[in-house]
């Protein structure tokens, strides 16, 4: 498995109100706002009318590039993975279109391996605005879908896959902001990549159950040894290996491990009386043993509480 980070510093591109160009560096995972911002470009928007002079930021089309070294693999696929993009984006690579998104809260992975090439590669992605985007779906709509006016608003938020708080509600500003506030990685793998992992918990005494589903994207008709284990500073690490029978596709397994006096997840007023400072987080692996003995692996801190309903 070779995995490439495409966190760090990108270039911005857009337009001001008057259609001048701008260009600045912003940071991913990061907002274009705080990029703007950190180069003098627009004003502190949390200050005396600042905010009113800074939608045009939130109406407009913005740019992110950078370029980055790969080394191809004919063994191996590509994927790229996007967490939070804010909201409506498209993804090109070496300028050609890779797809598109629409949902800040989902995580997008699209194939990759068709557009890289050996050296180096060039990757952007438009955000288009989200305010005229959600404008437009209204338009298309049979009927009006109401939402809570304000002073300062954006229309039609409540369109779009976005946090609505950026459209100004109660007393907070109208601030609609866009970027990644996630990660952005290409994993090159032979078998496949995890999806997701769920946890849940049983307790006796001591002794905690901790079970779930693993999702797994296989690109193999193979059987392959995956592990789940749970490790953290004061227990025993808890580990269960299990032979699956994969298929090309999405692939479903349970597991269910037991972990020996873990330590429970105290309140702010527990902790004080216990003559602590923080609580204690584990780690869940879920991890794939490939056919020449790699691991693609997928990592979760997880906790153990109570629940009181």
């Amino acid at each position: 498995m070779k995995r490439i980070e495409l966190q760090g510093q990108w270039q911005l591109s857009g337009k001001n109100p008057e259609g001048k160009e701008i260009k600045c560096p912003v940071n991913i995972p990061g907002d274009f706002h705080t990029a703007l911002l950190s180069q003098g470009i627009i004003s502190d928007p949390y200050q005396g009318f600042n905010e009113q002079e800074q939608l045009w930021v939130g109406k407009s089309d913005w740019t992110i590039e950078r370029t980055f070294e790969f080394t191809p693999d004919s063994s191996l696929k590509s994927f790229i993975t996007i967490t939070e993009a804010d909201t409506f984006f498209t993804l090109f690579i070496n300028n050609k279109k890779v797809g598109s998104g629409q949902n800040q809260f989902a995580r997008h992975r699209f194939d990759v391996s068709d557009f890289l090439v050996e050296g180096k590669n060039t990757i952007s992605i438009l955000f288009e605005s989200a305010e005229k985007k959600s404008a437009e779906i209204a338009e298309k709509l049979p009927y009006p879908v109401p939402a809570m006016k304000y002073d300062i608003y954006s229309p039609n938020r409540n369109l779009a896959r976005k946090c609505q708080c950026h459209g100004g509600w109660d007393w907070g500003p109208c601030i609609m902001v866009s970027g990644i506030y996630g990660s952005i990685v290409i994993e090159s793998v032979p078998d496949g990549l995890f999806n997701h992992v769920t946890v849940n918990y049983d307790n006796k005494n001591k002794d905690w159950t901790v079970k779930g589903d693993v999702n797994f994207y296989s690109l193999v008709n193979e059987s392959r040894q995956f592990v789940v284990e749970v490790s953290g500073p004061d227990i025993k690490t808890s580990s269960i290996s299990q032979e699956i029978n994969l298929i090309p596709g999405e692939n479903n397994f349970s597991y269910e491990l037991t972990v020996n006096n873990p330590s429970v997840w105290k309140t702010s007023g527990e902790l004080e009386e216990a003559g602590l400072f923080e609580n204690t987080i584990y780690t869940l692996l879920v991890k794939e043993i490939t056919e020449d003995g790699d691991f693609i692996t997928l990592k979760r801190k997880i906790c153990f509480n109570w629940a009181v309903y």
